[in-house]
């Protein structure tokens, strides 16, 4: 994780950077990202959200940072951890008698690793107390299409999500602050996403999202 970290988010590690000659900065709340100086920003603001686009005519990037920021494409171990999949390996091992409330249960189940077993297909390993339990499920199409890279610096989490489909390509981030607890009422995140690319934006875009940083 750490490789990947320093090929595929090196300029996230360097939060205080100038941003480079012939790019400007935008900001977006609590984050910067640098881009090329034809990139256009515009803003609304609802009673959710804050929300908009930054765009150059061909490449649209649209952000949401709020309570319903788009979480993108899950990965493998987002989609262990969801409650569709709990709730499953919980009947899959019976699993019922083992807590007296279900919100308890599956709390207490953790996905604790996973691994893909063929190209359609992952297991994971799930702990309850001092209960292993092994579940195989399969892999969901946008997970299988896209390419996702997760990285962890302080306490954010980046989640960068490509996709190369002729001219459906999409490049699409989710920034969350992970001492904002899930059931925290203001628990917000940041998204910003680009669709409807072709290879090559794809790329500019992908360029641009990992620029991101606090500051």
């Amino acid at each position: 994780m750490k490789a990947i970290a320093v090929i595929l988010f090196t300029v996230l590690l360097a939060a205080c950077q100038q941003t480079p000659k012939g790019l400007r900065k935008i900001r977006i709340r609590d984050y910067v990202f640098d881009f090329p100086a034809d990139f256009k920003f515009s803003e609304n603001t609802d009673l959710k959200s804050y929300s908009g686009k930054i765009s150059n005519g061909t490449i649209t990037f649209v952000f949401n940072y709020g309570l319903y920021s788009s979480p993108l494409a899950p990965s493998l171990m987002e989609h262990a951890a969801s409650n569709d999949r709990k709730l499953d390996a919980i009947y899959r091992h019976r699993l019922h008698h083992k807590k007296a409330d279900w919100k308890e249960l599956l709390r207490a189940l953790r996905p604790i690793s996973i691994a893909r077993t063929d190209s359609l297909h992952f297991q994971c390993t799930y702990l309850l107390d001092e209960d292993t339990i092994y579940y195989e499920s399969y892999i969901p199409n946008e997970t299988l299409e896209s390419q996702i890279k997760e990285d962890t610096l302080g306490n954010v989490r980046y989640k960068l999500v490509t996709r190369e489909r002729g001219k459906k390509g999409i490049a699409g981030l989710h920034v969350k602050d992970l001492t904002c607890q899930a059931s925290d009422s203001k628990c917000e995140a940041l998204s910003l996403i680009a669709s409807s690319l072709d290879a090559e934006s794809v790329r500019l875009a992908t360029q641009i999202l990992k620029s991101c940083r606090r500051e």
